[in-house]
């Protein structure tokens, strides 16, 4: 029972890791874009340790780090998913969070084609 579950679970974790590779590339750009209120959209607003959080403060954080970004890679990035990372773990404390993947991505500055 226990193989079947974690099986199941797989196949919907390797699904959904598709989809966070996706949705990593439009929250970057929509940063780029400097639409701060649909990237809070893209964030998991909902979990317990963001419930306190100040919107206005992370939209500045947002800021900063799209500034981060475009003065360090530009705004012509290429996108290499890493990996995603959910974990289980019967310690208290030791599980990423309910509603909650990491994801590795990593970002480059687009390679411009020099034409001859």
């Amino acid at each position: 029972m226990i193989l079947t579950a974690t099986i199941l679970s797989s196949c919907e974790f390797i699904n959904n890791t598709f989809k966070y590779k996706d949705t990593t590339i439009k929250f970057v750009e929509t940063l780029l874009n400097e639409d701060y209120d649909k990237c809070v959209d893209y964030m998991a607003m909902e979990h317990e340790n963001a419930k306190n959080t100040n919107i206005d403060t992370l939209k500045v954080g947002l800021a900063s780090f799209r500034e981060l970004i475009v003065n360090n890679f530009g705004t012509e990035l290429d996108y290499t998913f890493i990996k995603s990372e959910k974990k289980f773990s019967t310690i208290e404390g030791e599980s990423t969070a309910p509603n909650t993947t990491i994801v590795l991505t990593r970002i480059l500055k687009q390679k411009r084609v020099r034409s001859n």
